[in-house]
């Protein structure tokens, strides 16, 4: 997610969800 600086591999549509584990 690119919020996230592809935390998760984009697990969901560009940080819109939480993607942080």
């Amino acid at each position: 997610s690119a919020l996230y600086l592809h935390q998760m591999a984009d697990n969901h549509s560009f940080g819109m969800a939480p993607c942080v584990k």
